[in-house]
């Protein structure tokens, strides 16, 4: 096992991989006979040209798209790099949220796509009016094929150990690769560390550069600076996600967390925006908790 003594950590015991695949449909298809015709009269080589068309209007599906970019943010805001591309981190102790915030967006699919099926005929509609000569229904998925395209999958697997292989290797050979395992566990247990690190970092430097911003005025003539709610939301939703997160239990990362959530969790945008006092007070705050991070970037 990988284990962090001064922490009593143990990576796979404390932590678990987990791959999540969104599959969709965009409702494009290509046109050869558009673009055939476009390079015949340009004198173009009809390789060099591509058309796609829309098949459906684009508010057909913006939901479950949104819903869709919305699940991939999600997914990589509770869990951790660890491999590109493929599977993430996911601490034991996020596991929970993970699984209710997977439930939550696939209901939100489930209700979006039944309402797309309900409609699908009016969407097919206005498409043909939109597309003119352009459209063909033989262009258009089943009910039941759009339904197949949209769906999550998820997949969980165990983080590998050293010794959790089976192969038929002299003992030589075996040593190096535990060795090799361990050491690339390693490696990735210090990437988890300094992307939440930087998770930390961007969030206060964020909040830093907004409250220095210059107060603009606005169409009731008061000077005011210009900034969302969420930029405090968002430092709330980190500091309740960090005790997750923070799988080694790194105690500098964690006075950052305690910091950020004794003295900028708790503060009302509202009172930023009308006092001038309190964004700097906010600003320098935000500044020095980001600093004493740096070593881990």
């Amino acid at each position: 096992m990988t284990r962090n003594s001064k922490n009593d950590f143990v990576l796979q015991r404390d932590a678990m991989l987990v791959r999540c695949r969104i599959h969709s449909y965009n409702a494009k298809t290509k046109d050869k006979e558009v673009r055939d015709k476009a390079a015949d009269e340009n004198q173009a080589d009809r390789n060099m040209l591509h058309v796609v068309r829309d098949i459906l209007p684009k508010e057909a599906l913006r939901g479950l798209h949104r819903n869709n970019g919305d699940l991939r943010t999600f997914v990589y805001n509770v869990t951790l790099p660890w491999e590109d591309g493929g599977y993430r981190l996911l601490p034991v102790k996020a596991y929970d949220r993970f699984e209710a915030g997977v439930r939550k967006h696939t209901d939100t699919q489930e209700q979006l796509l039944s309402e797309l099926l309900e409609s699908y005929q009016d969407w097919k509609d206005q498409a043909k009016t939109k597309l003119g000569k352009l459209y063909k229904e033989e262009d258009y998925l089943s009910v039941e094929q759009i339904k197949s395209r949209f769906r999550f999958a998820i997949k969980y697997a165990p983080v590998p150990q050293s010794n959790h292989f089976v192969a038929d290797l002299v003992n030589g050979s075996v040593k190096k690769i535990r060795q090799e395992i361990e050491a690339e566990n390693e490696h990735r247990i210090k990437g988890t560390i300094t992307n939440v690190a930087e998770r930390v970092t961007t969030a206060l430097n964020r909040l830093v550069e907004k409250m220095r911003e210059p107060a603009r005025k606005q169409k009731s003539g008061k000077e005011t600076p210009v900034f969302r709610d969420s930029i405090i939301g968002n430092i709330v939703e980190l500091v309740e996600l960090l005790p997750a997160l923070n799988i080694t239990n790194d105690p500098l990362i964690e006075k950052a967390r305690q910091q950020v959530e004794a003295e900028l969790a708790g503060i009302n945008p509202e009172e930023l925006r009308e006092s001038s006092d309190s964004r700097k007070e906010v600003a320098n705050k935000a500044e020095e908790i980001s600093k004493s991070l740096v070593g881990y970037l």
